[in-house]
């Protein structure tokens, strides 16, 4: 995890990638505190549906 920013009912995490490249992931908040939150560098994992990406072009 290279950066956390709260939004009140969402979470946005910028992930580097083992090959350095940047992927931001969001999560929203189910509740004020969660159990095991990530923060700045922890080792994560990314997934999603084959159907949800979205590549930016610019």
């Amino acid at each position: 995890v290279y950066d956390v920013a709260y939004l009140g009912d969402m979470t946005v995490y910028h992930i580097k990638l083992d090959d350095g490249q940047m992927v931001r992931a969001s999560a929203l908040n189910a509740s004020r505190v969660t159990e095991d939150p990530l923060t700045w560098n922890d080792r994560a994992w990314v997934s999603f549906r084959p159907d949800a990406g979205v590549v930016l072009t610019r």
